[in-house]
């Protein structure tokens, strides 16, 4: 004998895949707010699960995996002290590419189209033009 199945359930509501409607028709319905509450709160019913975005810190009590051990009940020890937080300061390497680029528009390392006007003055092989 053949059931019909009446519990219904879905994943993650996050991963729901929502296909919409051919993009040539025109009569789009209007939802009101009232339609739309009721039917993320039947979403909401229907999901099993409910906290897909929270951490596992704020899920479970307790570790759940052996990686989650590691750092799932972080607490620093002090505060941060900003007299020790200093941000990287630039070389002169750094200070010239980033000039280079200002002036040129191109990074100090990109490569450069050889045409054969500099491939002549440079001394190259190039054929000149009389």
């Amino acid at each position: 004998m053949i059931r019909l199945n009446t519990t219904f359930m879905v994943g993650n509501r996050n991963n729901l895949d929502i296909f919409p409607e051919k993009p040539n028709r025109l009569n789009l319905p209007v939802v009101n707010a009232d339609v739309a509450r009721e039917s993320n709160e039947l979403l909401d019913s229907v999901c099993s699960v409910k906290d897909a975005i929270l951490l596992p810190a704020e899920k479970y009590e307790l570790p759940q995996t052996m990686a989650q051990e590691v750092g799932f009940h972080y607490k620093p020890l002090v505060e941060r002290n900003p007299m020790f937080q200093r941000g990287r300061a630039g070389c002169e390497i750094t200070a010239y590419a980033e000039n280079y680029v200002e002036t040129t528009g191109v990074g100090p390392y990109a490569r450069k189209k050889i045409t054969q006007a500099s491939r002549t003055s440079k001394g190259g092989k190039g054929k000149k033009k009389k």
